[in-house]
């Protein structure tokens, strides 16, 4: 009887141990595991967000014009949201951001559900950056970036940084999966308004909750504040490392910001307008890019093991941005989706290599305040580019934006190249990838 008992318990053990290896890999930070749960929750909240948000704003009137102006105040927001959280972070440490932001989509998701008034809806949106980036990636995306990176990259070493970044994506990717399932609960046509009332009120309170539980499940975690001790509430000025490091990604990055902002924050729109399909229907797209694209943060770490950082994520980049190019031409719902898939999966793989290389390369202390600070101008520039696209979208094409943000994406991912090809990780210095 013992030897049963001990063999049962040796079985539980094994379970657990593997299922926890196949979750977390070889990350053991216990913080960084609830990191990650809260990450899965926020995407979710923000994945199912992202289908019902822009729609509901077109059921209430909005043309392609006024939504580029309301996704150019949510992303201005962002940008004071986003600065803030990480000069914040720095001087703080970032557990009270990975909890305020969360509890502040609750609320706008509970004002949401209960209030069709536009202005008050538009000043929620802003607070809770809705909006800002849309899609099957939109679960990715938040002004609480900042302090989620410091954490990440304080709780790991820098052999496992790509790894960790890449879980984090992986994360983001299944909660936008759960996201996207949620959405096809609902049955919104174009020229609809069946889901204005009681089922578009069920899924916002859907949202709140999932925010909700993000806050409670970082609630435990510890504030790291090690590397700020001495320093004042704005933090020690940039060191002139950090400095040069910032300025390079201002170039990169503003234009990709502008690139992304041709596109990104009308996919749903796009999808609904272009082919006349319903949420229902964009939902089971972004399920199926979701599950496709899961396995991006298994491959990212392999691919920048294998031909380096900078190389591994401008060869994606690029990929991603010449995808574009047929995903706008297509005739049909299914082929569009096709390539927007295979987008997708360039993107996941690239974002983490991204994040990972830029906060790694940043001196300690500063880690949050670069990673916020370098992404300014393209969150201005994609604060921008959205008015300029509404015009083009009612007046011009609805393919025109993605030609123009495949030309962008190209001269971004230059850029980068030229920038960081001499500037190798520190994982990578001294090794020569293949």
């Amino acid at each position: 009887m013992k030897q049963t008992e001990g063999s049962g318990s040796y079985s539980s053990s094994f379970f657990k141990n593997t299922l926890k290896k196949i979750v977390f890999g070889s990350i053991e930070e216990k913080d960084l595991h609830k990191i990650l749960i809260a990450r899965g929750l926020m995407s979710a909240s923000r994945a199912l967000a992202g289908v019902l948000v822009p729609v509901y704003f077109v059921l209430l009137g909005f043309r392609a014009t006024s939504l580029g102006a309301l996704f150019m105040g949510i992303a201005f927001a962002a940008v004071a949201l986003s600065f803030s959280v990480g000069v914040l972070s720095d001087a703080s440490g970032p557990k009270p951001f990975l909890i305020m932001f969360p509890l502040m989509v609750t609320l706008a998701s509970v004002v949401f559900a209960f209030t069709t008034n536009k202005l008050a809806l538009i000043v929620v949106a802003m607070v809770a950056s809705y909006g800002r980036g849309a899609g099957a990636g939109v679960g990715q995306i938040g002004p609480y970036q900042p302090a989620e990176s410091s954490l990440v990259v304080s709780a790991v070493s820098a052999k496992e940084r790509n790894n960790a970044f890449s879980r984090v994506t992986m994360f983001s990717t299944f909660g936008a999966l759960v996201g996207s399932l949620l959405a096809l609960a609902s049955r919104s046509n174009p020229g609809s308004r069946s889901f204005v009332m009681d089922e578009f009120r069920f899924s916002m309170l859907i949202i709140g909750t999932l925010s909700l539980f993000a806050a409670l499940v970082v609630f435990p975690i510890t504030n790291h504040k090690r590397e700020v001790q001495s320093q004042s509430l704005l933090g020690s000025p940039l060191p002139q490392s950090a400095k040069a490091l910032v300025l390079r990604l201002w170039a990169t990055n503003t234009l990709n910001g502008l690139s992304v902002g041709l596109y990104g924050p009308f996919i749903t729109y796009w999808f609904y307008i272009r082919y006349g399909v319903s949420t229902a229907t964009i939902g089971v797209l972004y399920s199926g890019v979701n599950i496709a694209a899961l396995s991006s943060g298994l491959i990212a770490p392999k691919l920048a093991k294998r031909y380096g950082l900078i190389r591994a994520t401008v060869l994606l980049r690029v990929a991603q941005a010449l995808m574009l190019i047929p995903w706008a031409i297509s005739p049909t719902f299914v082929l569009a989706g096709v390539f927007y898939t295979a987008r997708m999966i360039f993107q996941r793989a690239s974002f983490p290599l991204r994040q990972s290389y830029a906060i790694g390369l940043a001196p300690e202390g500063s880690k949050a305040r670069v990673s916020s600070i370098s992404n300014i101008p393209s969150q201005v520039a994609m604060a921008v580019s959205p008015v300029a696209a509404g015009v083009i979208y009612d007046s011009v094409s609805l393919e025109l934006p993605f030609f123009l943000g495949a030309v962008l994406q190209l001269a971004s991912s230059y850029l980068y190249y030229i920038f960081f090809k001499d500037r190798p990780p520190v994982e990578e210095q001294s090794e020569d990838p293949l």
